[in-house]
This record gives C-alpha cells, structure tokens and sequence, in this order.
C-alpha cells in the first residue's frame, strides 16, 4: 500500500556499499536501491538523531537535545475521553536559554541517526522523556487557548479535567541540536544564527557518547536463512518458508509468537493485532464472565465463561484515535480463537508498525471506555494496577471490497484510505 510523505527524512549511508539512502522517520527497514540490501534498523531503546550543521568548519560542536512525541494523547474524564493526534518537540536540556521547540528546523533539513564519529563532541545531559511530558501538554494548551481566543471562541473554564491520560506513540526520539561557541555567545549552526548570550555563571555539564548508535541486521530468517518479507515501516517480518515471524532487538532478531484467524477467502487481507494477557488488580477481572459483568453487555452468561481466561487485543497497526479505541473494544468483546502454530496466510499481511509496549499503555483507556458505569470506575482509576503477562501476533482476515475492508466477527469495517492515513501517524 502506498504511505503519505507527512514524515521527516533521515540520511544515512548504506553499511554494505556506502549508497545513499534516504529513510522516512517512520521506516524500519533500509532497502538500498544500489546493492538491493534490506537492514532491519535497530536500536538499544529509542532512535537519536542529530540535526548537521550547515557549515561543519567547527572543531568542536556542543549538542543539546530535544524531545519528540509523535503519537495520540488520550484524555479520560468522567464523562467523556478525549483524543488527539501530535507531534511535537521540546528542550530535554536542564538549562532553559535554549529554544523550547526545535520549530520548523527538522523539516527544512535532513536528521542524521547519532554516530561514534561525533563522540569528540560534547552531549549536554537530557531530562527524561516523563518528566517533560507535562510541559509539552502546557504548550500545547496554551496554544489551543490562543486559537480559540483568536476565532472568539468562548472557552468552557467549567470543563473538567482529565482524570487518566495515556500516551500511545510509536515515536518517542531524542535529537541533538548542534550548537557552537564564539566568545560569549551561542550559536545555532542549523540556521547559522545568533542563538543567545551565554550567562557569566552558567555552568555546563557534559555526558559522554555511550552505546547510542544503530545497529544493522540483515533481514535473513534465523532459522532457515530465508528472505523475510515485510514493508519498510514494520516492526515484524515474516518468512514464509518456514511460517515463522521475527522482530529487531538491539542484540538480534527474536522470535515473535504469532497466530491466524481461519478463513475460507481466498482474497483476504490480513491486519495484525495484538492479544495481550494482562494482571489487573483492584476489580476483579480475571474471566469472559467478568468481562461481561464489567461492560454490561447484553450476553446470558454460561457456566462456562466462569473459566474462561480474558484477553485483551488491540490494533497492532497505527490508526486514527477513535477507531483504535473501537477496534480495540469491539475484537475484546468478540474474544476471537486463533490456531496456534498455523502456517502464515497466503494472503496480504499488513504492516505490524505499532508496538505491543504501546498496546498495553492503552489498556486503562479501553477499560474506562468499556466500564458501566464509568464513573464508578474512573473514580478509582489511580488505584488499579496493569501488569503485562504475555502477548501475541494474532493475524485477523478482512474481507477487500474495494474501498473498505470487513471483519464480521468483530463487526468492524475500515477503509483503506484510513489504513494508509494511519501509517504516518
């Protein structure tokens, strides 16, 4: 399927021939069009990059680093949640005379994944990514607050406030703003630009490059040697020589547990979501049969469902907020029983481009949208605690009418305009 240019672009040298390539942000795979090579892009926990300079004459550069959040922020409220799509950067440097945003500077030039080649520079220390969360969500309001004032909006100063928020973004990086030193000043060798004065007593720390880079690993089956197949954005790869499913690690690639959803068309797509088993204390949601009671749904319970263990999916695939909590809701309730250990499906498998990580962050969220009544249950939503046990690749066959794709187990239907608007999110 095709994807959208709404991504920033990364440079970055073929490892095997020294090609030029260029990466979309969201992109997991290299392809080099030279030596036809395809490189699973890994890293130890989330991608850095660096903004080059424009004129790389400075001997020593000092790099002060940004956030950036590009996801959906959920917002729970008694009465409603709330969601929103971003992308957003913000200062992670302890000091506050540099730029709060990166502003338009991404855009305008091409990032580069950090490299040991700039390990004489030096790195100015970066606050955690949570405790700037908060920050970036001021900004982000104040400038809403201005928009609605500017378009005589009335604001509703009454509105309650979110009781439970969640973060569910497959981009979480950090990039490096290059910054020289002239005498007593700062300058933003991006722009090549005056940046600011340096205080008399400013005092600045430094850390070190450590293990930062990426690592390259060719997109070869572990176990039979195969080409895997999969899109440029997908976290997972398949091979279908021996029906196995693979994602990148920073040591490797490890095995992904997967399973199929049976289907006698022959035509099917398959969407990729993940059933996940969680420990959730606090209001006893151990069986179908609690699921159930929790929803209130309109289901003659069976002895039977008593026993049953509970699973929880969600869209392994990025889509628009709202449909990711539909869709989420609606596969949970259906409770859908793969076959383990099934050979992969001969039909299209789209991309697995949203982290099960992600997908557990959610589960608060789908349980505030699922509790009757929800008030009850948001009231003591600090108090309950979510506790990953296992998860599963579980791949679900969708009927292609052309325009939209069906699954009439789960009652859900999506276009594929809305598949390919979700790739960049």
């Amino acid at each position: 399927m095709d994807r959208n240019s709404e991504t920033w672009s990364i440079e970055q040298q073929c490892p095997q021939c020294g090609g030029p390539v260029i990466l979309a942000d969201t992109d997991r795979i290299l392809s080099c069009s030279y030596c036809r090579v395809r490189l699973f892009i890994s890293t130890r926990d989330y991608f850095k990059y660096i903004l080059p300079p424009a004129d790389q004459s400075p001997e020593e550069l000092i790099f002060t680093p940004y956030w950036r959040f590009k996801g959906i922020i959920f917002s729970s409220s008694v009465v409603k949640t709330e969601h929103r799509i971003t992308d957003s950067t913000i200062s992670a440097s302890e000091h506050s005379l540099f730029p709060i945003s990166l502003g338009v500077r991404p855009q305008a030039v091409r990032l580069k994944f950090l490299s040991p080649e700039l390990k004489h520079h030096f790195f100015l220390p970066e606050r955690p990514f949570r405790e700037v969360l908060p920050d970036m969500e001021k900004r982000r309001n104040h400038a809403e607050s201005l928009s609605l004032k500017q378009q005589g909006s009335i604001l509703n100063t009454g509105q309650e406030a979110p009781l439970h928020r969640a973060f569910i973004g497959e981009t979480t990086n950090l990039i490096y703003l290059p910054l020289s030193i002239d005498g007593d000043r700062f300058y933003d060798t991006v722009s090549k630009s005056l940046l600011c004065k340096i205080p008399g007593d400013m005092s600045l720390r430094f850390v070190k490059m450590k293990d930062w880079g990426v690592k390259f690993i060719p997109t070869l089956c572990p176990d039979c040697g195969w080409d895997m197949t999969g899109e440029t954005d997908s976290l997972v790869l398949l091979c279908r020589n021996c029906d196995s499913a693979w994602k990148a690690s920073y040591h490797g690639l490890e095995k992904v547990r997967y399973s199929v959803i049976h289907t006698k068309d022959a035509g099917a797509l398959y969407l990729p979501f993940w059933r996940l088993s969680a420990e959730i204390k606090e209001i006893g949601l151990n069986s179908y049969a609690d699921l159930v009671r929790f929803a209130n749904l309109p289901r003659v319970i069976r002895d039977e469902w008593e026993e049953k263990d509970i699973t929880f999916w969600t869209p392994a695939f990025k889509v628009q907020p709202g449909l990711f909590l539909s869709a989420s809701m609606k596969a949970t309730v259906s409770q859908l029983a793969p076959e383990m250990s099934a050979p992969l499906p001969g039909g299209f498998v789209f991309s697995v481009n949203l982290p099960f990580g992600e997908s557990f962050e959610s589960l608060k969220t789908i349980l505030i949208e699922m509790a009757i009544p929800r008030k009850k249950f948001i009231s003591i939503i600090d108090s309950i605690s979510v506790t990953p046990l296992d998860r599963e690749l579980v791949l679900v066959p969708f009927t292609d009418t052309g325009h939209e794709l069906n699954q009439p187990q789960i009652h859900m239907s999506i276009s594929r305009n809305t598949l390919k608007y979700g790739r960049n999110l």
